[in-house]
């Protein structure tokens, strides 16, 4: 598990032994789970199906996706920042002819409601939401009491003044460069970075330019 309030950054924080598959657990609790994971080259995650409903979100590297449902079998091809929501018990087989680094984000809250995801439908995330002119927008892409994932995109200078959060809230950095002060303390994030909020700690967020991330609360 990652350490709350420090900068991960998911490209550089994970190494690729030759011929192995390296995981690394960011959040774990009975709502989500999110999970980091390395793979050399060639190496299969052989077809399998899933209890939860679960997000494919590449970080480098291009993901090859079948999934065998009964219409038959599809293949996806998944860049950097696309992504692939499945749903709980279709069978899928992962592989790459090159390294690549994934976060699969599994949604063990069955109550949650999904709003915005299309299930085996090929999304680019950071397209999912748009820059408004000198405003803050966001988009909800799952929501109830206990879990929210949700797309923020900065325009411009802003901010989001100082606030708390009533559960540990991970913040991943889609899009250009933020400044987010936790308790006090600054922490300078950029794409491809992300950083844990932990619940009830005051934080804050400034962005000089353009800024989306995707910021998951689990209470």
């Amino acid at each position: 598990m990652i350490r709350k309030a420090e900068i991960y950054n998911l490209l550089d924080s994970i190494e690729i032994p030759t011929g192995q598959v390296i995981s690394q657990s960011i959040i774990n609790n009975d709502n989500i789970n999110v999970t980091q994971y390395g793979f050399y080259r060639n190496e299969i995650i052989s077809y399998e199906s899933a209890g939860f409903d679960r997000i494919y979100l590449p970080i480098k590297g291009v993901l090859k996706i079948k999934i065998k449902d009964e219409s038959g079998e599809q293949i996806h091809s998944i860049n950097p920042y696309d992504y692939i929501l499945i749903k709980e018990g279709v069978l899928r087989e992962i592989y790459s002819e090159e390294d690549y680094i994934i976060l699969m984000i599994t949604i063990k809250r069955r109550e949650t409601m999904l709003k915005n995801i299309e299930k085996e439908k090929l999304l680019k995330l950071v397209d999912e939401i748009q820059y408004q002119e000198d405003k803050i927008a966001t988009k909800t892409l799952a929501g109830d009491e206990k879990l929210n994932m949700t797309l923020l995109a900065f325009d411009g200078k802003q901010e989001l003044s100082t606030h708390s959060a009533p559960g540990d809230a991970l913040v991943i950095v889609l899009d250009g460069e933020a400044k987010i002060n936790i308790d006090g303390t600054d922490y300078e994030v950029k794409q491809g970075d992300s950083i844990i909020m932990p619940a009830k700690a005051p934080h804050a967020v400034y962005v000089e330019k353009n800024y989306k991330m995707l910021l998951i609360v689990s209470k």
